[in-house]
């Protein structure tokens, strides 16, 4: 019997596990079973310690798609944030919650970092921002480099694929990135695998982390985007923290994003389509063509579910 809480980022579904109710040797499979159906499902898990430090919280993600641990999840922080101050889950792992604005530092694969979460008069969580810039520095570490994929022009950024929807419809004028119906799946498929024979490497056998994009918002947004991670296990996620700053950082080397501080908006969530009504926000500093530091936030964030989950 497991304590669990759900919620989700523009439809990216998120579940928080208590890490002491979780044996150390099985977190991963039990973190699985309760994503996969017919159990509480969701796109991530995050199981929760108290951090070394005091008032600090440790994370350790699991991913449904790559079926094992994934070092940082923007979606989680973000439902992560809201819960924190809307359940008992601050009290519980002993973190302090201020009011207008409060700071709480997280520990994950990726490093240490903090979200500040905005708070209103009733004690509701008005946004969270959380500091990507310890995940910008992991993908310039890692490298962005030109590739093809399928005979497409892209960019790989770090683990990420990033694509570009316009310049596959060039090769397939039939895909359909709006309504992803099986003929566009298909074209999708065919992408991953060939980015998977390419990039296949024997520490992280698959790379599931992708980004598509096109430059026709059409909801007051600067582009939209989808996040097809995995097309063949039929995961596709409408919202994507990582996969926004990756998207990010490969505009900016395109030099499509300039020197200064700016404001990205990405149309997103609500369905697998490209796109959506929501809007995740990009507040970026880019010096010489190089971004400095990111924070990330969503326009929805809402927690779903309160239990106990029995495996």
């Amino acid at each position: 019997m497991i304590d669990f809480i759900k919620g989700h980022m523009g439809g990216d579904e998120i579940v928080l596990l208590r890490g002491d109710q979780l044996p150390e040797e099985d977190a991963v499979k039990d973190a699985l079973k309760i994503l996969d159906a017919p159990h509480i499902r969701g796109h991530q898990a995050g199981i929760l310690y108290e951090g070394k430090n005091k008032g600090v919280l440790r994370v350790k993600i699991v991913g449904a798609s790559e079926r094992g641990f994934i070092s940082m999840c923007g979606g989680l922080t973000q439902v992560l944030g809201k819960a924190l101050v809307e359940t008992d889950l601050s009290k519980y792992f002993k973190v302090t919650i201020e009011r207008p604005i409060s700071r709480v530092m997280l520990e994950t694969d990726d490093g240490l970092f903090c979200i500040d979460i905005e708070i209103d008069h009733r004690k509701k969580v008005k946004r969270v921002w959380t500091n990507m810039t310890p995940y910008v520095n992991k993908c310039y570490k890692i490298g962005i480099q030109p590739i093809k994929v399928a005979g497409i022009e892209a960019l790989k950024v770090g683990e990420y694929l990033v694509m570009d929807a316009d310049c596959i419809k060039k090769k397939y004028p039939n895909a359909n990135f709006k309504a992803m119906d099986e003929a566009t799946l298909k074209i999708l498929e065919k992408i991953q695998l060939d980015w998977n024979r390419k990039w296949y490497s024997k520490e992280r056998r698959y790379l599931y982390n992708f980004s598509l994009y096109d430059m026709h918002p059409e909801h007051g947004g600067n582009l939209r985007a989808v996040f097809p991670h995995n097309v063949l296990g039929g995961y596709i996620e409408p919202a994507c923290g990582t996969g926004s700053v990756a998207m990010i950082l490969a505009l900016t080397a395109l030099g499509k994003i300039t020197d200064g501080f700016s404001e990205v908006s990405i149309e997103c969530g609500g369905n697998i389509g490209i796109g959506g009504p929501d809007i995740s926000t990009l507040r970026i500093n880019v010096k010489d063509g190089r971004v400095a530091n990111a924070y990330f936030s969503h326009s929805l964030v809402e927690l779903l579910a309160i239990g106990k989950a029995y495996i």
